[in-house]
C-alpha cells in the first residue's frame, strides 16, 4: 500500500531538468566517440548547473514543479543554438532540399503539438512534470542503449585505463640501466608551415628562427612536406610509420566501412612506435593537445594541462551559453587555449629534469594552429567562442584575411621565442644530449577553406602552403639522418634506423593513394 504513494511522490519530483542536461552532454560525447575522461567535467557541470537552476527557479516561483518546468525550458532554449546551427547547415548544403527539410520539421512539430492539445484538454503542472520526467528517462535509456549496441560503452570502459599522471611519475621516477639510446622528444607543432611558405603567405621572414635552430645543431629541411592535409591522417601515419592505406587497423575506415572515430583514436592509443620504444626500455610520455580524437592517452605517462579541450569548447559553443561567456569574459576561451600551449611547452623541461629512466616523449602542441590566441609579447587576445573556434582559414572563421594574417604574424613571433626557450631548457636539463624533433602535421591555409576543397583540384601554391611544413631535427651523434624532402611518415622510420639499427628506410607510397604528392616550391614564384 505504501509503494503507490512513494511512486507518486517520485513522479512529482522535477528531476527532468537534470536528466535532460545530462543526456545532452552525454549525446555530444557519444557522437564525438572520444575517451570518457573529457566527459566527466562537462557532465558534472551540467548536472550541478541544472540542479541549481531548478532549485533557484523553484524558489522564485514558490513551486518546485514550476521551477522544474522553467529550468527545462531554459536548458532547451540554450541547446536550441545547436539545433538552429544544424538547420542552417542543412539549408546551406542542400539548398532548396534543405529548406524543404526544415519546413517539414517545423510542420511536424506543429502537428504533434496540435495532436497533444486535442488529446490532453487540460494541462496541469503535476501532469507536465510527470510527462517530462518520463520523457527524460526515455531519452536517457535510448542514449544508453545506443552506447551498448554500438560498442561505445565497452570501449569507454577500456579507455579508463590510461597513462599515469606526470606528477605521480616524477615522484617515483628512478634509474634504468637498460637504456639503448638518448631521450627522444618528438614535438608536433600543429600547423607550422615551412619558411618559404611563411614568406609567401604571411610576409614573415622566419630565417632568424631557422638560423637560431641551426646554431643549436638542428638540421632544418628545406623541402619538407606532409603527405596529408589533416591531423587525423598525419598522426596515425607517423605513429604507424606508414601511409594510412597500409595500416591494417585503419583499412575499414579507408574502405568506407567504418567511421573515423573511434577507430583512429583507438589505433593511435595502440601504436607500434610506442611499443618499439617500450621494448628498448623507454617510458613513453604523451603531452595532450586538447584535440581528443588524436590524443594518445595510453602512453605510460599522460600529461594534460586541465584546460578546456576541443570537446568542451565545441560543446559550449553549441549552446547560447557560449554567447553569454563571450559577453562576460571575451578572452575566456582564448586564455584556456593559451594556457594549454604554455603548459605543454613548460612540461617538457620538467620531464627532462627527472633524469634516470629514458623517456620517449610525444608532445602535441596545438600551435600555431588556429585560433590565434597570442598577441604581441604573448598577451592573450580575444577569440569569439563559436563553432569555428578551431577553424583553419579566415573564410571558415569569418575573419578579415588581412587581420587574420596580422594576428598570425604576432602569434608566430611569440611562439618562436617560446620554442627556442623550451629547446634550450630541455638540453640544459637533460643528463645526456637528447634527440629533439620539431615538425608539423600540415601547414596553414590563409587563402582557401580546405573543408570544401579537393586537394588535387586546388591551386598548387595554395596546396603547397598546406603541405610544406617545418621539419627541424637535433640528432646528436648522427648526421644526415633525414633527407631535405623529409615527411612525417619517415620521422620514426629513419630515426630508428640511425639509433637502433633497424632497416625501415623510407616508406613506399600506395598507388593510387590518398596522400598528397610533393609540390615544388617554384609554384610560389608564379
Amino acid at each position: 500500500m505504501s509503494q503507490a504513494p512513494a511512486a507518486t511522490k517520485l513522479r512529482a519530483v522535477p528531476w527532468h531538468p537534470v536528466l535532460f542536461a545530462a543526456v545532452i552532454v552525454a549525446t555530444a560525447w557519444f557522437d564525438a566517440a572520444i575517451s570518457p575522461y573529457p566527459l566527466l567535467r562537462p557532465l558534472l557541470i551540467a548536472v550541478i548547473g541544472a540542479a541549481i537552476l531548478t532549485v533557484a527557479s523553484g524558489l522564485a516561483a514558490r513551486s518546485a514543479q514550476v521551477g522544474g518546468l522553467i529550468a527545462t525550458v531554459i536548458i532547451w532554449v540554450l541547446w536550441s543554438r545547436h539545433l538552429l546551427d544544424l538547420g542552417e547547415t542543412a539549408i546551406a548544403r542542400l539548398g532548396l532540399a534543405g529548406v524543404a527539410w526544415a519546413a517539414a520539421l517545423v510542420l511536424a512539430l506543429i502537428l504533434v503539438a496540435r495532436i497533444l492539445r486535442r488529446r490532453v484538454r487540460r494541462w496541469t503542472v503535476e501532469g507536465a512534470t510527470s510527462a517530462l520526467n518520463r520523457g527524460a528517462l526515455l531519452l536517457a535509456f535510448v542514449t544508453l542503449a545506443m552506447a551498448l549496441v554500438t560498442g561505445r560503452a565497452g570501449l569507454a570502459i577500456e579507455d579508463l585505463d590510461q597513462g599515469q599522471d606526470v606528477g605521480t611519475w616524477l615522484a617515483s621516477s628512478g634509474t634504468d640501466a637498460s637504456r639503448e639510446g638518448p631521450d627522444v622528444y618528438a614535438i608536433l607543432l600543429d600547423g607550422y608551415p615551412r619558411a618559404d611558405v611563411l614568406a609567401h603567405a604571411f610576409d614573415i621572414d622566419n630565417e632568424p628562427f631557422v638560423g637560431a635552430l641551426e646554431e643549436r645543431g638542428f638540421a632544418v629541411a628545406g623541402a619538407s612536406h606532409s603527405d596529408y592535409i589533416w591531423t587525423h591522417t598525419t598522426v596515425p601515419s607517423l605513429l604507424y610509420m606508414d601511409y594510412v592505406e597500409h595500416i591494417p587497423v585503419l583499412e575499414p575506415v579507408v574502405a568506407g566501412r567504418a567511421s573515423q572515430q573511434p577507430t583512429i583514436r583507438s589505433a593511435i592509443d595502440r601504436n607500434p612506435v610506442f611499443a618499439f620504444a617500450r621494448e628498448r626500455g623507454y617510458t613513453t610520455v604523451s603531452v595532450a593537445s586538447g584535440f581528443e580524437q588524436v590524443t594518445a592517452r595510453k602512453a605510460d605517462v599522460f600529461v594534460d594541462s586541465g584546460d578546456m579541450n576541443e570537446f568542451e569548447i565545441r560543446l559550449l559553443a553549441a549552446t547560447f551559453l557560449g554567447d553569454v561567456v563571450d559577453l562576460l569574459a571575451p578572452k575566456f576561451a582564448a586564455a584556456q587555449q593559451a594556457s594549454r600551449i604554455e603548459h605543454g611547452l613548460d612540461t617538457l623541461p620538467t620531464i627532462a629534469s627527472a633524469g634516470g629512466e629514458p623517456v620517449f616523449v610525444w608532445a602535441h602542441i596545438p600551435a600555431p594552429h588556429q585560433p590565434t590566441v597570442f598577441g604581441e609579447g604573448g598577451s592573450v587576445v580575444e577569440v569569439p567562442l563559436t563553432d569555428t573556434f578551431y577553424g583553419d582559414s579566415p573564410m571558415e572563421r569569418g575573419e578579415d584575411p588581412t587581420e587574420f594574417r596580422e594576428r598570425y604574424r604576432a602569434q608566430l613571433a611569440y611562439l618562436n621565442e617560446r620554442i627556442l626557450e623550451t629547446v634550450d631548457a630541455i638540453v640544459r636539463e637533460s643528463s645526456e644530449p637528447p634527440v629533439i624533433l620539431l615538425f608539423a602535421d600540415h601547414g596553414s591555409s590563409s587563402r582557401i577553406d580546405w573543408v570544401d576543397t579537393e586537394p588535387r583540384e586546388a591551386d598548387p601554391a595554395l596546396l603547397l602552403e598546406r603541405t610544406a611544413i617545418l621539419f627541424a631535427t637535433l640528432t646528436p651523434g648522427h648526421e644526415g639522418v633525414y633527407p631535405d624532402d623529409a615527411s612525417p611518415i619517415d620521422l620514426f622510420r629513419l630515426l630508428f634506423d640511425a639509433y637502433f639499427g633497424t632497416d625501415h628506410g623510407r616508406a613506399v607510397a600506395p598507388d593510387p593513394g590518398g596522400q598528397i604528392p610533393p609540390v615544388d616550391a617554384s609554384v610560389l614564384d608564379d
